[in-house]
């Protein structure tokens, strides 16, 4: 019982981990992106 029940828990915590960090990588390219486009904007 003890361990069918911390199987889904492992996955749980797993897709929350790679959740966060998809969201945090999609957060730093859209950072990135606004800081190109400033950058761009100031030279032209």
């Amino acid at each position: 019982m003890k361990a069918n029940h911390s199987e889904p828990v492992k996955r749980l915590s797993w897709l929350v981990l790679l959740w966060g960090c998809s969201v945090l990588t999609l957060l730093i390219i859209s950072a990135l992106m606004k800081g190109l486009m400033y950058l761009a904007g100031l030279t032209t």
